[in-house]
């Protein structure tokens, strides 16, 4: 999320790359790494679909809610993203 907010969009889709391969190895990385990449870089469909995993995984909302400071009304912004927030009773 840094690297995109910083302008710096190849370093941020090189690390999204990089957590995918470690993934495709059968490490657990959680959605919410790829939430916090996809967010910071704009791609709010990818961000829903990262939300959608973590909350199919059985995420709950309060976990993510600091990390994510300000992307969090990005995210609550996006309809579809915001069905799920209400999901895990982020949002009313």
């Amino acid at each position: 999320m840094v690297y995109s907010m910083a302008g710096q969009r190849e370093k941020a889709l090189t690390i999204r790359q990089e957590l995918f391969e470690r993934q495709q190895l059968g490490e657990y990385i959680t959605p919410i790494a790829f939430l916090a990449v996809d967010l910071g870089l704009d791609d709010m469909e990818a961000a829903c679909s990262d939300l959608r995993a973590y909350v199919n995984e059985g995420g709950s909302g309060w976990s993510f809610v600091g990390f994510l400071g300000s992307q969090f009304e990005k995210l609550a912004a996006h309809p579809p993203s915001a069905d799920l927030l209400r999901r895990i009773e982020l949002l009313d």
